[in-house]
C-alpha cells in the first residue's frame, strides 16, 4: 500500500492523483549518481555524497538544497508552494521548502533538477546533459 500525503479536497497536480513518497523517489533517481541516506534522521537525496533533497518530518514537505539565485526563480516553477529556508538566525542559506501537496509530478521533477545541478560536481552534469542531447 502506498502512503500519501496528508489529504485535501482537490489534488494540485493535473493527473488527479496526490504525490507520494515513491513518486519523490523516482523524480530523484532519475538523475546519474543519486544515493538515498539519512540526514539528521530524515530520508535524504545524496550526488556524490551531497545532500540535495530532505523529505521532512510528516512527510508533506521538502527540502531542496539550492543557491539564492536559483531560489529566487522556483518560485516561477511551482508559484506560492515554496519557501526560503535560512539557518543560523538566516545567515546561512540552504535552499526551499516545498509543499508536496501542491504540485504536481513535472513541478516537482523540475524542483529537484534544480537541487541536483546545484550540488552535482560539473562533469555529472555536463554528462548527464550530454547523455540526454544525444538521446
Amino acid at each position: 500500500m502506498r502512503r500519501k500525503f496528508l489529504p485535501r479536497s482537490v489534488p494540485a497536480n493535473k493527473e488527479d492523483v496526490m504525490l507520494t513518497v515513491d513518486d519523490l523517489r523516482e523524480a530523484a533517481f532519475r538523475f546519474p549518481e543519486v544515493t538515498e541516506a539519512t540526514h539528521f534522521g530524515l530520508p535524504a537525496f545524496n550526488v556524490r555524497d551531497k545532500v540535495f533533497l530532505v523529505l521532512q518530518q510528516g512527510e508533506t514537505h521538502a527540502i531542496v538544497h539550492l543557491g539564492e539565485d536559483d531560489a529566487a526563480g522556483a518560485d516561477t516553477i511551482a508559484p506560492g508552494a515554496t519557501e526560503l529556508v535560512r539557518r543560523n538566525a538566516g545567515k546561512i542559506f540552504v535552499g526551499i521548502r516545498v509543499d508536496l501537496s501542491s504540485l504536481d509530478r513535472s513541478q516537482l521533477g523540475a524542483l529537484i533538477d534544480l537541487g541536483w545541478r546545484h550540488r552535482a560536481p560539473k562533469r555529472v552534469v555536463a554528462a548527464h546533459d550530454a547523455a540526454i542531447e544525444d538521446a
